[in-house]
């Protein structure tokens, strides 16, 4: 979770992952463009995407079921922020 004054807080879940599905609420004071990318430790981009976050609080899913157990690292980002965390999937 991330937050400082009028930056977005993000929130993923479950973590670690134990089924195909990943979930991300994110919080914010306006509507912005998000951009996601989980790669894998090798660096390669496994899953890319964008959406659009409608202020206050939009929730998003991602399907990895396509994804084998390990970690990744996840990267959401906008203007105004870049956020990172490492995730692991557990199948």
């Amino acid at each position: 979770r991330i937050s400082a004054d009028d930056s977005p807080q993000i929130n993923l879940f479950p973590i670690p992952i134990q089924n195909e599905t990943l979930n991300i609420n994110i919080q914010t004071s306006k509507n912005s463009l998000f951009y996601v990318s989980i790669s894998n430790l090798m660096g390669q981009i496994v899953y890319n995407s964008t959406f659009s976050n409608i202020a206050p609080l939009s929730s998003h899913q991602i399907n990895v079921d396509f994804l084998p157990k390990g970690v990744y690292a996840i990267e959401i980002q906008n203007n105004e922020l870049c956020f990172k965390k490492n995730i692991r999937f557990l199948k």
